[in-house]
């Protein structure tokens, strides 16, 4: 049976807005997919000789845990690289708040080159480029992505549903990434957004919690992303299940991102945290 797709970010931008594809470079191609799919998607992948670029802390973590897999093949230059998500935002506090279904219920088919797919129409295009932005890299934001939230506003504005995507930024909790993003557009590419849009996006005001949450997803501290993904986890049982994996992961994940004497990266992994830790305090 034929897995459901839908093309994200570069590799859809790069034929759907830029005149030229190759005008836009992209690391990596990719794709929303159903989580029940990703067992048959990653299996598709493997026999077109893709395989996991790491080892996971334990078997199933990222199924379990995660919200994208990473999979590339080696080429004769470089590598190929397609990443799989079944969420779009990688923090475990967004799973349930930010459905994967409301974007699946605004993709529309396209023709990208000479293939014919499925991207987010632009309203869930544009919130998805606001919260992979502003979430996951306002600490250090590349200047291609927020040329790609200008272009998307420049041409494909006038089919923004405005109304929806603020109503989308109030449920979803993601009012903040939303109004950097658009800031962040508008000073360095001066779009032009509906005037009374932008008022009503400058005087949304997130909850204290959403606030926090924000600092600490941007902090780009590797204990403090692992402590809020814990606090956040819906369950005690999986809380305990993703601190037990964190903490003493396999030695295959060890021997692979240390290296070395096996109890020797023990070592340095506990070091790395007593030293975060320490730095947190």
């Amino acid at each position: 049976a034929v897995i459901p797709v839908v093309v994200l970010k570069g590799a859809a931008l790069a034929f759907w807005l830029y005149p030229d594809p190759a005008l836009r470079p992209m690391g990596d191609v990719d794709l929303l997919i159903y989580h029940d799919d990703l067992s048959r998607a990653q299996s598709s992948l493997a026999t077109a000789g893709y395989t996991m670029d790491r080892v996971e802390p334990r078997p199933g973590f990222i199924r379990d845990f995660g919200g994208q897999l990473a999979l590339s093949r080696a080429r004769p230059i470089g590598a190929e690289r397609i990443e799989l998500h079944w969420h779009l935002a990688e923090a475990p506090y967004y799973y349930c708040r930010l459905p994967s279904a409301w974007f699946w219920e605004r993709a529309e088919a396209v023709r990208l080159g000479e293939r014919a797919v499925r991207v987010l129409n632009p309203t869930a295009l544009l919130l998805h480029l606001a919260v992979h932005l502003g979430l996951h890299h306002a600490g250090s934001p590349r200047l291609i992505w927020l040329y790609d939230v200008a272009l998307l506003i420049d041409k494909e504005g006038s089919r923004v549903d405005w109304e929806a995507l603020l109503d989308a930024a109030r449920a979803f909790k993601v009012i903040l990434p939303l109004q950097q993003t658009l800031d962040g557009a508008i000073g360095l590419f001066g779009v032009s957004v509906p005037a009374d849009v932008r008022d009503i996006l400058g005087s949304l005001r997130s909850g204290a919690a959403e606030s926090r949450l924000f600092v600490m997803l941007t902090w780009q501290e590797p204990l403090r992303a692992f402590l809020v993904d814990v606090a956040t986890m819906s369950g005690w049982r999986r809380r305990l299940s993703f601190a037990w994996a964190n903490l003493l992961p396999s030695t295959e994940y060890i021997r692979q991102r240390y290296g070395g004497n096996l109890w020797d990266a023990y070592w340095a992994r506990l070091q790395r945290g007593l030293q975060g830790g320490w730095r947190e305090l």
